[in-house]
């Protein structure tokens, strides 16, 4: 496997010396990910990139996703880069750094940046400014950080004691509800989501004060959950509330609103990612 993973590697790192306008050679989990790889890199780093996104298994077949990517750790190098969603790594190791030319999100997966709550509530004022005056994604998202915040702690550090999984705590967040729910702050949606909180395993547990210690030197806080917390959960759910708030379809919040543009590097993610580019 070693072999037949170092071969791969070599061909993609030779694909800058072939051809002198591409700077490096990049592996991304899937093809979706270029959106948000290739803004990062032209703002960052900017050039031309030769994105790969499925590359041969061992038996010849073509494969993707973030273990694919992590084989060709012991290979990379300035001209072959990987580039990974975060997950959950950053609150378990430290091995994946840009020393090593692999570059990460820092929230759960790409889709988490999008969803910032500053820029994502200028964004939906821009085009839908009714919506963005009936409701404000800097108060919602926050308020459901700070709901997340206590089974979130818990499903990273409880070990063999009672603790929700992931997708436990995502169902915990209905995605059927009514307009009228989200009027006044969502204070009735949010106490829904908090009843279905304090059903989860462990719920009345107390919290040792070294979890919360030890994933805040991570950089979690209890306003910030929602970028942590598994993306397409916090993706597919500003995805429902826009629809609903501006009266539109998916694809049209998704692709005018969501997608439109990714924030700058003003919060600690991004200032992350632009210390990781500017450093290689």
């Amino acid at each position: 496997m070693r072999d037949h993973i170092r071969e791969q590697a070599e061909y993609f790192a030779n694909i800058p010396l072939i051809d002198r306008r591409v700077r490096a050679s990049v592996h991304l989990e899937a093809e979706a990910d270029i959106l948000f790889w290739d803004a990062m890199f032209q703002r960052y780093r900017p050039g031309h990139y030769h994105y790969i996104y499925h590359s041969r298994s061992k038996n010849g077949g073509q494969t993707s996703g973030v273990s694919q990517c992590l084989l060709y750790r012991n290979y990379l190098s300035g001209r072959f880069l990987i580039c990974i969603d975060s997950d959950l790594r950053p609150y378990y190791s430290t091995a994946y750094t840009v020393r090593r030319f692999i570059l990460q999100t820092y929230t759960y997966s790409w889709e988490n940046h999008y969803c910032w709550a500053d820029d994502l509530q200028r964004r939906m004022a821009a085009v839908f400014p009714r919506a963005a005056a009936e409701f404000d994604f800097r108060r919602f998202l926050p308020a459901l950080s700070r709901l997340l915040y206590k089974p979130f702690v818990r499903l990273l550090y409880a070990g063999h004691e009672p603790k929700p999984t992931m997708q436990q705590i995502g169902q915990c967040i209905p995605m059927q509800q009514k307009r009228a729910a989200l009027y006044g702050g969502a204070r009735s949606y949010l106490a829904r989501i908090q009843r279905n909180l304090a059903a989860l395993p462990g719920a009345r547990d107390p919290v040792p004060q070294e979890w919360y210690d030890k994933a805040s030197r991570r950089g979690l806080t209890p306003d910030n959950v929602y970028l942590h917390f598994r993306g397409h959960n916090i993706y597919d759910l500003v995805c429902h509330l826009g629809l609903i708030l501006c009266r539109c379809s998916h694809s049209q919040f998704e692709q005018e609103v969501l997608l439109r543009a990714c924030p700058q590097a003003v919060y600690r993610e991004q200032k992350k990612i632009r210390q990781d580019m500017e450093a290689f």
